[in-house]
């Protein structure tokens, strides 16, 4: 073998020797960057469910009373008295969602919500509610809508101020959402600022909050994003079951022709809220 060939021959094995090297360097680093990734989601997500774990339960349930009261609030009629137990019970339940969902936010800056998407999930339930309740997507142009005033709707921030009022924050202990016994033992409606507009909306109706049909629709929304929160993964996994909101019926009840008009687009803009999401 000539000299020229022993060189080429010798070129040709330190260039594989270095290009072996150099792949076996970058393999084992995208391995151990892969395995490094897999460690944080693995122990992100451990965090992850003992923080927010049992709130997704108590999400759940709280989402399933909100269907469970308001799905025949439009059949019947009943007593609106801010005092007594009906109306109470009624803010109780439509708030309990919303103030889980600020206890699950406060959460945020705690665990990386990124590595579950059914955690993403529980965010995108908290925003969809609140624009149900305080958004225009649902209001359809109505004519009468008083953005003005709190008669038809809470103002966003209120709504949230309310729901506060749901939050039990002890020295020592994580924050919790308080039960029906302790709100009803802890607040006169109509004398506790954060809760008295809420109650003022059930209070000026006589029978049926379809009396407020912009308030109504709204409830309407509302329930029905609980009902369809109450399909998602979590939900099915822990065996709750589905149940479908009489929608027609509940708009038809205000009798306002506004919206009894336009029941597939309203039908619509519900679920285009809920595809949004956050």
């Amino acid at each position: 073998m000539d000299t020229e060939t022993l060189k080429l021959v010798g070129t040709s094995a330190v260039v594989s020797a270095i290009v072996g090297g150099l792949v076996t360097f970058l393999s084992q680093n995208r391995l151990l960057a892969r395995k490094a990734q897999l460690d944080y989601e693995l122990d992100a997500k451990k965090r992850l469910y003992e923080v927010v774990g049992p709130l997704r339960l108590q999400l759940l349930l709280a989402a399933r009373d909100v269907v469970r009261r308001f799905q025949m609030h439009h059949k019947n009629n009943w007593n609106m008295n801010p005092k007594d137990y009906y109306v109470k019970s009624c803010i109780y339940r439509l708030l309990a969602p919303l103030a889980i969902g600020q206890l699950i936010e406060k959460q945020l800056s705690v665990v990386d919500f990124g590595v579950d998407k059914d955690a993403i999930g529980l965010l995108s339930f908290i925003s969809s509610a609140e624009r149900m309740l305080t958004g225009d997507d649902v209001l359809l142009n109505h004519p009468e809508v008083d953005w003005s005033s709190q008669k038809q709707h809470l103002f966003r921030d209120n709504l949230r101020a309310a729901a506060l009022k749901l939050v039990v924050s002890e020295s020592g202990k994580s924050s919790r959402l308080m039960s029906f016994a302790e709100f009803d033992a802890s607040y006169e409606l109509l004398d506790t600022e954060a809760l008295k507009a809420l109650a003022m909306i059930f209070k000026r109706c006589q029978n049926s909050l379809t009396e407020n049909v912009i308030f109504w629709v709204r409830v309407t929304g509302y329930a029905y994003a609980c009902a369809e929160y109450l399909k998602s993964r979590s939900g099915a996994a822990l065996g709750f079951e589905e149940r479908k909101l009489p929608i027609g019926e509940m708009i038809q009840a205000t009798k306002d022709q506004h919206y009894i008009s336009q029941l597939e687009l309203y039908q619509q803009r519900l679920k285009s809220i809920l595809s949004e999401g956050f």
